[in-house]
């Protein structure tokens, strides 16, 4: 508008001299425009300097499952600009793809369960530990009377464990003492006796239940042709059509299904993500029905999502006068080459480790538990050269998943040296 105007003042102008006028009238304006803007271009490289200097990066680091980028999420909601209402639609897709992950996940080790063959179970060779699988079974199923029989059997199972250790234990000073001898005879007779009082449980009752178990395994034949429906959907880009719905719906409600569902921390491949049980326990909320579209995450949706982090991913945030630069790295064994360049720059490095690893396995060894991976991975970490100046900050993560499977299993699974109290989570 400023250069139309000065030409059509340039053109109308009478002479030369006022043409000059016009001209030089413009110059004027155009530096005293260029010194304003250059003024203004000034002062916001100030502030970002300022910004800049006051700017804390701190790296997110730690193993892969541990938690990094749902405490990235947690920042970006509490500290950030959060999610606006476009990009929670974005994670519909990625959520749609962990709830049919779970299930093919789920479908794959009930087949398993079915056939004797899964990691989830305890070997029959393992006479007390299969008998403790059996009696779980008939407890989940409503069998108080069976049960109250198969705790009785347990006990007696225990009583000959404990008697032929002390049978073993006079045997070998009965050589020399023959009161032990005697002692020994005393014990053997009592494990007989045992034995016999066991037997007929275990030829009878035993096998009927291992039956019964492994067969608790087998999907309804009612929802037999939804496992092809749900075999067939993609892995990720998901349309959650009518059909897809209708199929995670029924074998969810399918006790095989169920079943296989309550030993999902015993997975070591096809694993269960912690995210993914969210996702299941919410499912009837996020698969609502009529029409897919109408759903749009929540917060704590968007929050247990599980979408493995590839790259870097970066958020600045600002905490009471205080900016931060959080930078999340992928923390799988493959993607921890790619920390060592951010090293030099980071002010501080947030180790992130999940206190629920005692009871899970890495994706990448199925053998090595992850609590192991994180503490060896931690004890690379303050060794590393680059950050011997750098604070390290520990955060023990999930720890309501913790505190909820330690009354189950023992804290002695991952650190068999432990001698407290098994299943307190304050000690």
């Amino acid at each position: 508008d400023q250069v139309k105007d000065l030409v059509h003042h340039f053109v109308d102008a009478p002479d030369t001299i006022r043409r000059r006028k016009v001209f030089h009238g413009w110059e004027k304006e155009k530096k005293k425009n260029q010194a304003k803007q250059t003024k203004e271009l000034e002062k916001q490289l100030k502030e970002e300097e300022e910004r800049r200097r006051k700017t804390s990066t701190i790296l997110l680091i730690g193993p892969g499952q541990s938690g990094k980028s749902t405490v990235f999420k947690q920042l970006t909601i509490l500290h950030g600009k959060g999610f606006s209402e476009s990009k929670k639609r974005q994670f519909r897709k990625q959520i749609y793809a962990n709830i049919v992950g779970a299930m093919r996940n789920l479908i794959y080790h009930a087949n398993k369960a079915a056939r004797k063959e899964d990691e989830s179970l305890v070997e029959m060779s393992d006479e007390l530990g299969f008998m403790h699988e059996l009696l779980g079974f008939l407890e989940y199923s409503s069998q108080n009377t069976d049960a109250k029989d198969m705790v009785d059997h347990i006990k007696c199972l225990n009583e000959i464990h404990g008697l032929g250790g002390r049978y073993r234990a006079f045997l070998l000073e009965a050589a020399t003492d023959e009161a032990k001898l005697k002692k020994a005879l005393r014990v053997k007779k009592q494990i007989k006796h045992l034995k016999a009082k066991c037997s007929k449980y275990a030829q009878v009752k035993v096998p009927q239940y291992r039956e019964q178990f492994y067969a608790s395994f087998n999907i309804s034949s009612d929802n037999k042709k939804y496992v092809q429906v749900i075999s067939e959907s993609p892995y990720k880009d998901i349309d959650m059509t009518p059909q897809l719905k209708t199929a995670i719906k029924a074998l969810w409600r399918d006790k095989a299904i169920r079943n296989i569902y309550r030993r999902r921390q015993r997975f070591k491949t096809s694993q269960l993500d912690d995210s993914a049980v969210y996702m299941l326990q919410n499912i009837e909320r996020i698969l609502p029905a009529g029409e897919s579209q109408s759903y749009l995450p929540s917060k704590d949706d968007i929050v247990h999502c599980r979408q493995r982090t590839l790259g870097i991913v970066e958020g600045e945030f600002k905490i009471k006068q205080q900016y931060f630069k959080i930078v999340d790295v992928a923390g799988q064994r493959g993607a921890r080459s790619k920390w060592i360049p951010l090293f030099e720059c980071a002010n501080a490095c947030l180790f992130v480790c999940s206190l629920a690893g005692y009871n899970r396995y890495l994706l990448e060894d199925k053998d090595r538990l992850r609590i192991h991976e994180a503490i060896q991975l931690f004890d690379d970490i303050v060794n590393q050269r680059a950050l011997s100046r750098v604070p390290i900050i520990v955060f023990l993560n999930k720890a309501d998943l913790f505190e909820r499977e330690i009354k189950t299993v023992s804290l002695q699974h991952a650190f068999p040296e432990y001698s407290g109290p098994p299943e307190d989570f304050e000690e």
